[in-house]
């Protein structure tokens, strides 16, 4: 049963860990994505 629940936890720890790391590449793009339209409206 030791068993059982340390590969729960572990799966749990990779979906937490793997969703953090999602949320922060989102962030960057999103970043990104506004810094490109600031200079597509200095350029007009």
């Amino acid at each position: 049963m030791t068993y059982v629940w340390a590969a729960y936890t572990l799966v749990w720890l990779f979906i937490f860990g793997y969703s953090l790391m999602l949320t922060n590449r989102q962030k960057k793009i999103e970043r990104e994505i506004l810094l490109l339209k600031q200079a597509i409206d200095r350029d007009k």
